[in-house]
Order: structure tokens, then sequence, then C-alpha cells
């Protein structure tokens, strides 16, 4: 009869049941005592107040030694088959909780971070996250489990950490100010250069305004540079100017009639918004990460 895990430790603080199933096991109360590592009498101690507990005898004596009981031997399969699972919902319950970092754009922490959590109840039982907003890994501490959501994959810090495409998304140029852009042809990429317009830059410090993933592009008539595309939304909406961003985010602006998407000859190179994560053991942290990247993928796809 194998009462403990096998290769498992005891608890520190063994229980009533647990040292009768040491019992159980060896058969003899000295055995018990050395393999659990108390006295004798502990062992004799913990099976008679489990018997007052119980009401009913587990052990007698049967030339001279202890055997179990038939209902002994009954209560002993009984804890034998579910010592396992108590000692696993145990360690749960004290293990320690593992703190990580998140780090995100505003908009993605709004719209995917915090409801993919909300999704899942049991988590911060075994984690504590500290949500960050920043469109750069340049926030991550070391030694932390994190995860980062937007674009940055070139930057060296994620060497070491495993990457999950969420979606590419289309970026365009858009303007409040309609009536610059009234007779405007479509403009090629030297005239998208000239424009006075709020530029983005991405997780790797590179303008998002790409051209056959040319991702040298200057723009020396920008009126501000900011690392969001939201941000560029309601700045551009507030001075009335021409910004960078999505189709997701302008949406409304281009049906009320608010905003127009200037024409350009060449579409923009797609911005990659990634699941950039922390290689880690814990499969509650995987288990995380891949329930922030389901969460994105099928709100975005519906989204963009």
């Amino acid at each position: 009869m194998s009462s403990l895990p096998d290769g498992s430790k005891a608890p520190r603080l063994l229980s009533e049941r647990e040292i009768f199933l040491g019992f159980c096991r060896e058969e003899s109360l000295p055995k018990a005592a050395k393999t659990l590592g108390v006295y004798p009498s502990t062992v004799s101690r913990a099976i008679s107040a489990l018997e007052n507990f119980l009401n009913t005898k587990l052990v007698e004596k049967h030339e001279g030694r202890l055997v179990l009981t038939k209902i002994g031997k009954t209560y002993s399969s009984i804890l034998d088959e579910n010592i396992s699972f108590i000692h696993e919902f145990e360690s749960k319950l004290v293990q320690k909780i593992m703190e990580i970092d998140i780090i995100s754009p505003e908009w993605v922490q709004n719209h995917i971070i915090v409801p993919s959590l909300s999704k899942m109840t049991n988590y911060h039982n075994i984690m504590r996250t500290n949500l960050v907003i920043s469109s750069s890994i340049t926030r991550m501490r070391p030694g932390t489990p994190t995860i980062f959501v937007g674009s940055g994959r070139l930057d060296r810090r994620l060497n070491n950490m495993l990457l999950k495409n969420i979606c590419e998304v289309p970026l365009g140029i858009y303007s409040f100010d309609k009536d610059a852009f009234s007779n405007t042809t479509a403009l090629d990429v030297e005239g998208v250069k000239k424009l006075s317009l709020i530029n983005v830059l991405d997780g790797d410090g590179k303008s998002v305004i790409n051209f056959n993933e040319n991702k040298n592009l200057t723009f020396p008539n920008a009126v501000m540079t900011v690392d969001a595309l939201d941000k560029a939304f309601f700045l551009a909406l507030e001075h009335k100017c021409t910004f960078v961003s999505c189709y997701g985010l302008v949406q409304q602006a281009l049906e009320t009639g608010d905003c127009i998407e200037v024409p350009l000859k060449t579409p923009m190179d797609k911005l990659p918004l990634d699941l950039i994560f922390t290689d880690s053991n814990s499969t509650e942290f995987m288990s995380l990460a891949r329930s922030i990247h389901e969460f994105g993928q099928n709100l975005l796809n519906v989204y963009l």
C-alpha cells in the first residue's frame, strides 16, 4: 500500500491522517515513526485522536502487533486515493505568488489586457500583475516575468523572449484639416515625407510610416512625435491636423465626416502587433500569455 506520493515531501506539520497513512504503509509503529521523522508515541497519539474523531476503531492488536481493522483498511484506501490531490491542492494554496509585468500602450491595455484578465477569474490567486502603460520594452525589469504587447520586435532585449503575432495593423494617413486635402491627388512617398503631421514611433524607436519595409524615412515637417496611434488620433482631433493611425481608431470620425483619409499611391506597410513574453516554466504564466494572445486576435480580427 502506498499512502504518500513517491518522492514527495511530507508537509512540515503532519496531519493525523498522514501519520495514519504512514502507519498503513509501514505496518509498524516504529517503522512509520522512522519514515515520518517523529516519535512512535506521536504515531500512536495521532491514530488514537483520529479514532476518537471518527468514533470508530481503525487499528487493533493481533498476535502482539497493531493491524488495521476492516474499517481501517477501507478508510486507508480512501485516503490513499485522495492524498495526492490534497497535497497538490494545498501546494497551490501556499505557493509563492508570482509577480509579473504586463507592458502595453494605453489603448491595448484598455481593450485587450484588462478584458482578457477579467476572464481569467483565478489568475489573481497565483499571480500579481503590474500593468505598465508604455509602447516600448524599455520599462522591462530584469528578472521579472514580462508580457509585452506592442511593436518592437527588433529590440535586442527581446532576443531571449518568445513572440506570437496578434495581427498586422493596416495604417493610413488621416486628417481633421479636410480643406488642406480637398484637391490633393494621391501622394507618393516623397509627398508623405513632406507632410506636416503627427508622427508615431514604434517600440524600436522608428516611425510606423514605412513603404516597402523602408524603416529609415524622415519627416522634417512633423508637428510632433508620439509613441502610440491613439495618442496621435486624439492630439490630431484637438489640433485639427494630419496624423498617422489605423482605420479602427478613426472609423467613427470618417463615418461622421469629421476626418478624411489622405490618398496614397502606395499602401503603407502594416504594423505588426505582437505579444512578446518571457519563456517560463510556470504553466499559469504561459496560460495567461495565451489568453491575452487569443483575446487580442479575436478582438482585432473584427475591429480592424
